[in-house]
């Protein structure tokens, strides 16, 4: 089956999204290179519809998750109880598209379990920077908290740095015991540089920065995240070495997170740790992707 793609092309950047397929960032290619940036597909595309796992189908790309990334149930007052899906409702069904040229896409669309709208601009700040600016308009009558986190699955090779902005950064693991590590080591492996033990994955959750930034440093090309303290407080860092998909094709990536909240689920926090939309008001953020 065909699935409409839009393209945006700048002299540094080509970015291919597929509104179809959950709103997705199928690539991003330097086209300084030719090289793509994001991990490529290991199954065909297909639509996920709403009852089904997000795990079974394609995984690669750069996906968004709203309002929640573990599944389960709704936990706060006025809208407790509502399913939550794998990944958050973003990924499931199609974005309508309302805007889209070689310079810009604006993609949107309504909340499954949850009446919202949401928005998302893809525009180049710079021709080497993609900037995604996203708006959540909610039209319930209950305050509704949620977490959201960018998930770009970019591909790694044996060598790389990971470099962030000040020094006296922590760290704790997810799942875990909610234990602080200083940055970065771990386990005996040296996160800013080494890969943790092949066939196994990572997830940490990172604060203490002083500025939204972080810096992917690869032997060809160096990618630069930026982001907005103020919405999104916590970097989210997955590391995947060959450990994901348990089925089928495993892939080695690094996925660079910024995200509203150090969790993936939205029942381990006290309230106050995830961010709070007043009835019929939005929230708005952004995330800035830089290649050099």
């Amino acid at each position: 089956m065909e699935f409409q793609e839009l393209v945006l092309k700048s002299s540094r950047l080509e970015v291919t999204l597929l509104p179809g397929i959950g709103g997705k960032v199928r690539q991003i290619v330097d086209r300084k290179t030719g090289n793509p940036l994001l991990v490529s597909p290991t199954k065909p595309y297909q639509q996920i519809p709403p009852d089904s796992l997000w795990t079974d189908y394609d995984t690669s790309g750069m996906d968004d998750c709203f309002p929640n990334i573990e599944p389960g149930l709704y936990p706060f007052p006025g809208l407790s109880g509502q399913q939550l899906f794998q990944m958050g409702e973003w990924v499931y069904g199609a974005w309508d598209v309302s805007q889209a040229n070689n310079e810009t896409v604006v993609l949107e669309r309504k909340g499954i379990r949850f009446n919202y709208l949401a928005r998302k601009t893809y525009r180049f700040a710079e021709p080497d920077t993609l900037e995604i600016q996203y708006e959540v308009r909610s039209l319930m009558d209950s305050p509704f908290r949620y977490l959201w986190s960018a998930h770009p699955l970019l591909a790694v090779g044996d060598e790389f740095e990971l470099q962030l902005p000040n020094d006296g950064i922590n760290f704790k693991v997810f799942p875990g015991l909610g234990e602080i590590h200083p940055w970065p080591a771990y386990d005996s492996t040296v996160l800013s540089n080494q890969w943790i033990p092949r066939g196994r994955t990572l997830k940490t959750f990172l604060s203490g920065l002083k500025e939204g930034q972080c810096r992917l440093k690869l032997p060809e090309r160096t990618i630069t995240i930026t982001f907005d303290l103020n919405t999104t407080p916590i970097l989210g860092v997955w590391f995947n070495n060959f450990g994901f998909p348990k089925a089928g094709n495993p892939f080695r990536c690094i996925a660079i997170e910024p995200c509203t909240s150090p969790t993936d689920s939205l029942d381990q926090l006290e309230a106050s740790a995830y961010p709070l939309i007043e009835p019929r008001h939005s929230s708005r953020w952004w995330i800035r992707l830089q290649v050099t």
